[in-house]
């Protein structure tokens, strides 16, 4: 398989750092796990009392600065799935406990406040392509609902093979035909980072702390890897 990050995406947006953990032999049926759920409880009860943290926090709101950029007018009204999640805490709002996978990209996501996602890597059938939409491809959100098209030129994260779009806008919002599932045993977990927001050296702590949970919840064995301007293709 081979994930790569288009070029131009560097050109524009040198400060992205992406971390990717590929885990195999995953064990998602539990429908919850007491430890790890207490984990993220945890973490959302410390983000719903620090006052410090909020939707306009640095490391948000440089995602945001960037979903600026986009080259259309909707863009002004989306936000990363990190503004989501906190945004929901703030309002009070549960997080839920949706599988061990889920959980861990949640909780990677909020203990570093920056985004986080995951897919199904069994269900991809071309390159994994962080790039530049044609507005050809085919996206269905999580959950469901209304089959839809990404603007002209925004960025997705993209199976070349079938045209779906794995996630919108960025790291917005994950799509289902990759989603994971409790049948999941192949998975791709991936942490962005802006290198003007949050220092490399986080970032790759975030994504070996995602490893090793993903090991120790899922029994999984995994690879952690990470994708730069220096290194924008990963094969494996």
């Amino acid at each position: 398989m081979i994930y790569r990050i288009e070029p131009r995406i560097f050109e524009q947006y040198p400060a992205f750092f992406r971390g990717v953990v590929v885990a195999a032999n995953v064990d998602n049926t539990a429908a919850a796990n007491t430890e790890l759920d207490q984990l993220l409880r945890r973490r959302t009860q410390e983000i719903e009392g620090d006052p410090e943290i909020s939707v306009d926090h640095l490391r948000i709101g440089a995602w945001s600065d960037v979903y600026r950029t986009f080259e259309f007018k909707e863009a002004r009204k989306l936000h990363p799935s990190i503004w989501q999640l906190v945004s929901r805490i703030k309002k009070q709002k549960t997080i839920p406990f949706i599988s061990p996978l889920v959980c861990i990209s949640n909780l990677i996501s909020l203990t570093y406040l920056t985004p986080s996602g995951l897919v199904d890597a069994s269900k991809v059938i071309g390159d994994l392509v962080l790039g530049y939409a044609l507005g050809s491809e085919r996206f269905v959100p999580i959950g469901g609902g209304q089959s839809s098209a990404p603007w002209p030129g925004e960025v997705i994260y993209c199976d070349s093979g079938s045209g779906n779009v794995m996630c919108r806008a960025w790291n917005n919002r994950g799509g289902q035909e990759t989603a994971v599932l409790p049948t999941t045993t192949t998975a791709i977990i991936d942490v962005d980072g802006l290198l003007t927001a949050i220092p490399r050296e986080e970032v790759e702590a975030a994504t070996i702390a995602a490893s090793d949970l993903v090991q120790r919840f899922c029994g999984a064995s995994t690879k952690v890897h990470f994708l730069s301007s220096a290194n924008p293709t990963l094969v494996w």
